[in-house]
């Protein structure tokens, strides 16, 4: 310690635990060879009803398709949520296996989730924007994610 008072450390602190399980997965993720995610998404305009979540792809070539992820905590009889999904600006249809609402009938209470398959043109190397619109009444938006989807070889 110094006499003027103790040091100040710049240095992130490494054996905080979310940076060491940040810093582990990463590690992991290059030993064994696994693809990093390749997008990320943003939560815009979030009000206690509603939800915009803007999502960036990159041109991977190997990215067929996209599962659009819109999780929701406190769910119960009365709630209700939906999502509408669009790409590139242009409203997607998901298939009938998504879920893209859901109400308090259907007997679910507790963590939810609506999911959409969105197909993205491989090989054409351009980033694409997916838009999540989100509608949820009397349930609680824990979060949502992209999860890609790699062509097979």
């Amino acid at each position: 310690m110094r006499a003027d008072g103790p040091q100040r450390d710049t240095w992130p602190v490494w054996t905080s635990p979310s940076l060491r399980h940040r810093l582990g997965a990463l590690g992991i993720a290059i030993i064994l060879g696994i693809p990093l995610p390749a997008a990320a998404c943003e939560m815009q305009d979030q009000t206690n009803q509603s939800s915009r979540a803007l999502c960036t792809i990159d041109g991977n070539e190997q990215i067929t398709t996209v599962r659009f992820e819109a999780r929701f905590g406190g769910f119960h009889d009365d709630s209700v949520v939906e999502m509408t999904i669009r790409l590139d600006g242009a409203d997607v249809q998901c298939s009938a296996q998504d879920r893209t609402a859901l109400s308090g009938e259907s007997g679910d209470e507790g963590d939810v989730m609506l999911f959409c398959h969105v197909r993205v043109a491989a090989g054409d190397g351009r980033g694409r924007l997916l838009e999540g619109l989100l509608r949820f009444r009397h349930a609680e938006l824990s979060g949502v994610q992209l999860v890609p989807v790699l062509a097979e070889r």
